[in-house]
């Protein structure tokens, strides 16, 4: 059995690496923690509480590295980055990739960024130009193969207001209509964002189910 501390440690790390995986900013993650747990610090938490939170993650679409040697290996960070992890998790929750690891989006990034001999082999060295070019790209196989369409909200013309996880919740309700497994109608606007991405969570096991992705 391994000491407390080590234990506590393994778990800090996995919720580090789970809060950038999931795209969470500060708020949505102390939202999260005391959903499931009752309490906004994970110092507060005991390590039960700690572990439920880590399998939380996992349902949420957080996949650990199952490499050991890169098991210490930082994620890569930056508002781009985080914007294209969201939305690789996006398109795992459309049912539309079978993997939606860390390892996984570098290499869809590699073959975006210059292909295997001169596409970049780390997310850490996607910056600028090849970030834009990568977040679009998520985005176009987003429309593409799960029918999202990301234009903003209007009402009598005017834009309202811009809400992506509202345009992958609406995809979702249409693929599961279409499969015959229809989902009640949901205010997308109502959702705050942590709401919002239990939703996609759950409707994505249903979509994943139906169509035996990631099985």
């Amino acid at each position: 059995m391994q000491p407390a501390a080590d234990l506590r440690k393994k778990l800090y790390a996995k919720l580090h690496i789970a809060k950038k995986q999931l795209g969470l900013d500060d708020d949505a993650w102390r939202d999260l923690a005391e959903r499931v747990t009752g309490e906004r610090s994970l110092k507060a938490l005991a390590d039960d509480e700690l572990t439920r939170l880590v399998e939380e993650c996992r349902r949420l679409g957080f996949k650990p590295s199952q490499k050991r040697n890169n098991a210490s290996k930082p994620l890569a960070g930056g508002r781009e980055i985080r914007k294209a992890r969201a939305l690789w998790l996006s398109l795992w929750h459309l049912g539309v990739i079978p993997d939606p690891s860390e390892e996984a989006l570098a290499g869809f990034a590699r073959r975006v960024t210059g292909g295997k001999e001169l596409g970049l082999a780390a997310l850490q060295w996607v910056k600028g130009e090849d970030a834009y070019a990568l977040i679009e790209a998520l985005k176009e196989r987003a429309m593409r193969d799960g029918g999202v369409s990301w234009s903003p909200y209007r009402m009598g013309g005017r834009v309202i207001g811009h809400n992506p996880r509202g345009r992958v919740i609406e995809a979702q309700c249409r693929i599961l209509k279409q499969a015959g497994d229809s989902w009640p109608r949901v205010d997308v606007h109502s959702l705050s964002a942590v709401k919002a991405d239990e939703l996609i969570a759950v409707l994505g096991e249903r979509i994943r189910h139906i169509r035996g992705v990631g099985a």
